[in-house]
């Protein structure tokens, strides 16, 4: 059986109750994945060590320097995905990838990531609010529309695959900022060993992309770059 390693953020939601509490929701889900899945934080090395992983007993590795707001002052201070990777790689595993922090995740996309495949692209469905009793008994309910999300919140590696072919990504697109997922999901299908799946669970929340951001910008410019060049 594979050794899976799921790697999240963690964002400080104090501002808003709704997605703190199902921010807690999400993580708590992910720590009852069979006994070879591993969750894990990865966040800045200059970030608090949070109480609430310490209570899941989900690791923190405070290991990412980059932020976009001191290197191309961003608004947000949103981290660079493909250190993200970088850390989760050197973890001991054989497959390992990244979710959002307020992703569900069943014990089936487990099964999925067993597969004898290179990446593994999966989307999500949107649901209302959710308590872990609630979403572990099936009773979660997509909302209506709640199939229609066209990106991607997951993104996993056959941890060999990836040692081999992290060239293939650029090192500066901005997690949380539009079109990162546009490209790595691009980049992951084209003439490779993978598979898209409809398999996560994310509770609806209004959200507004920012275009005019310079991560936006940073990360629009980067797609652009990639379809010039025949990348994707």
């Amino acid at each position: 059986m594979k050794t899976i390693v799921i790697g999240t953020t963690y964002a400080d939601f104090s501002y808003d109750r709704s997605r703190q509490s199902q921010q807690s929701v999400a993580l708590e889900v992910m720590t009852g994945l069979p006994k070879n899945v591993f969750p894990v934080a990865v966040t800045y090395r200059t970030d608090p060590e949070y109480e609430e992983l310490k209570n899941f007993n989900i690791p923190q590795l405070r290991l990412l320097e980059r932020n976009s707001r001191d290197l191309i002052r961003n608004v947000r201070p949103l981290p660079y995905i493909y250190d993200i990777f970088n850390v989760l790689s050197c973890i001991k595993c054989n497959v390992f990838g990244f979710v959002n922090s307020d992703i569900l995740i069943k014990p089936d996309v487990c099964d999925i990531l067993q597969k004898n495949l290179d990446t593994f692209i999966l989307q999500r469905s949107d649901v209302g609010e959710t308590t872990v009793n609630q979403f572990n008994s099936g009773l979660q309910k997509v909302i209506p529309g709640g199939d229609d999300y066209v990106g991607a919140d997951g993104f996993f590696f056959n941890k060999l695959w990836w040692h081999r072919n992290k060239s293939l990504f650029p090192k500066d697109l901005i997690l949380g900022e539009t079109e990162w997922d546009t490209c790595y999901r691009a980049i992951m299908a084209k003439g490779h060993n993978s598979i898209e799946a409809r398999c996560l669970y994310h509770v609806y929340h209004n959200q507004v992309w920012d275009y005019s951001s310079a991560g936006a910008r940073n990360n629009i410019a980067i797609w652009e770059w990639l379809k010039q060049n025949k990348m994707v």
